[in-house]
């Protein structure tokens, strides 16, 4: 039995052979985590101790990691931990973004501008909006994601399809 072994209790996932030596370009890979769906009417969240936590994990080792603290189908929050230096490369997403810093500072940059956030900041972003976010310290911060809503289930799987990609939907 591996040494990561009690990190896999689900038979599907497995650990790499080996872990690379720090400072190794990867895949940030780290144990696949059950993501929370919350159907209680509340949840709270201790965001020092996710932190923690994070930390912990062997993927810190590498310079990121990263934890869904909730998930939903119109929801999603996830917790960033980040290394000075390291970068989030451009994506975007299909729903409205908000990056609120909670430890250290940010730079996200985005349409030819930067802004640089600092704890307690929050940033907004309209979805699909292509973005690019760096560490300027080791710093922590809360994604949550606001997913559109789904097409109506009567309609058609090419209406539906149309609902999700239809640029006029955004604007």
């Amino acid at each position: 039995m591996s040494a990561h072994a009690n990190l896999f209790p689900f038979p599907t996932l497995q650990p790499p052979s080996t872990l690379p030596s720090p400072g190794t370009q990867v895949q940030h890979w780290h144990p696949q985590r059950i993501p929370v769906s919350n159907t209680a009417s509340l949840m709270l969240l201790d965001l020092q101790e996710e932190i923690a936590g994070l930390r912990r994990e062997p993927a810190w080792q590498y310079g990121r990691n990263a934890k869904t603290l909730l998930k939903h189908d119109d929801l999603r929050l996830v917790l960033t931990l980040m290394r000075k230096g390291e970068c989030l490369h451009p994506h975007s997403t299909r729903g409205t973004l908000f990056i609120q810093c909670i430890q250290g500072s940010l730079r996200v940059q985005l349409s030819g501008e930067s802004f640089d956030l600092q704890v307690g900041q929050l940033l907004a972003l309209d979805p699909r909006l292509s973005h690019r976010v760096e560490a300027l310290e080791e710093s922590a911060f809360l994604l949550s994601i606001a997913w559109p809503p789904e097409p109506p289930k009567q309609f058609s799987a090419r209406v539906a399809e149309n609902w999700r990609s239809d640029e006029s939907v955004w604007n």
